[in-house]
């Protein structure tokens, strides 16, 4: 059994650094050996099968080495949150729905979320100057099926709802009581705190995280 999953394992790395080879201009091409480890923990752990926050941020990182190495410019940063950021969300929903991936590290009803956190934090920004929907409005089924393919909060909160069998009150709390804040600045900025403080600043998280010469540790 551990030499099957070993090999799988070599096999994975191979087509990742494969697929960068392919991908990544020639003047970067030796950075690959720092960016597959990234790629390969976006999509979740292939020994606990389960994905997590941590995860997430393999895939931000990944997106985050590529801006560094400059293969993305300040002009791809709107794109790459707006457009490459969502389709990942998507995914990743699909890889969690068809092989009933565990949640990594989760909280539970007192957190956010089982699987994500950026999504909420993102999504929240695209919302600030909306004129009409407000953080409220996630109460409003008819406005989640409308809004869900246009903005990342309401996808997540459209995900949440069709994932578990329970009211959003009952299996999201915390995002019932967020909800209630007046405005999409204020949940955004708490959100960041938020991030900041559950995964950024806690171990089990951050030592799994990757540091190099492209993402130095400082």
């Amino acid at each position: 059994m551990l030499s099957r999953v070993l090999e799988d394992r070599r096999i994975l790395t191979f087509n990742c650094a494969a697929l960068l080879t392919v991908l990544l201009p020639e003047k970067v091409l030796a950075s690959r050996i720092e960016l597959t480890p990234y790629l390969m923990a976006s999509f979740g752990d292939p020994d606990r099968l389960d994905f997590g926050t941590g995860h997430e941020l393999s895939f931000v990182s990944f997106l985050l080495c590529c801006y560094v190495l400059e293969i993305f410019s300040v002009a791809d940063l709107r794109p790459l949150g707006a457009e490459v950021f969502p389709m990942y969300i998507a995914l990743v929903r699909a890889l969690l729905r068809k092989f009933r991936l565990e949640p990594a590290g989760s909280r539970g009803v007192w957190g956010l979320d089982d699987y994500f956190f950026l999504p909420f934090y993102w999504g929240s920004a695209q919302l600030i100057n909306h004129e009409s929907l407000l953080p409220s409005s996630i109460h409003d089924a008819h406005l989640i099926e409308k809004f869900r393919e246009s903005f990342l909060y309401f996808s997540s909160i459209d995900f949440i709802m069709k994932s578990k069998s329970a009211s959003l009150s009952a299996t999201s709390p915390l995002l019932v009581d967020v909800s209630q804040i007046r405005t999409w600045k204020k949940i955004n900025s708490g959100l960041l705190k938020m991030y900041q403080g559950e995964c950024l600043s806690k171990l089990p998280i951050m030592r799994h995280f990757l540091f190099g010469s492209i993402l130095p540790f400082e």
